[in-house]
């Protein structure tokens, strides 16, 4: 069967009705999923980051070997959630902690562009867990193994 030459009026058209209806679906979702996850208005002066911080600090004093790690996020998802500055101010948060306690931060934000990588839109699935592991106790511990 040979395929027929498509028109210009034929690639501009519209997604059938069937898809478009996905899309929405899809989109819906999506802007659902990351204002769930939207960190509060905030929230750095909050009781939970005074006590994640000294949570750090008594680690770090007790000679705990601490990372704190930003992990990925699907292309999706990190498309909205960099719209939204609350986000950027979390990972700053997280940033200084690290520079006041002396110990690294690394983010995997947008390591993966990658869908076969997630198991959702913020968790890695059996192909992103191993490289993502790896590359964090390296970039943490100087050590992939």
């Amino acid at each position: 069967q040979t395929s027929q030459p498509t028109t210009a009026s034929q690639t501009d058209r519209e997604p059938p009705a069937q898809d478009a209806q996905t899309l929405t679906k899809f989109n819906a979702f999506m802007d659902y999923e990351v204002n769930t996850h939207t960190p509060v208005a905030d929230f750095q002066s909050r009781d939970e980051a005074r006590i994640y911080a000294n949570l750090i600090k008594f680690l770090v004093s007790r000679g705990a070997s601490v990372c704190l790690v930003n992990y990925p996020v699907d292309p999706p998802y990190r498309e909205r959630a960099d719209r939204i500055s609350a986000f950027a101010k979390t990972r700053e948060f997280y940033k200084e902690i690290a520079r006041e306690n002396h110990i690294p931060y690394v983010s995997f934000w947008d390591r993966f562009d990658d869908p076969s990588m997630f198991q959702n839109t913020d968790h890695v699935n059996q192909n992103g867990s191993p490289i993502l592991a790896r590359e964090a106790r390296e970039a943490c511990f100087g050590t992939s193994g």
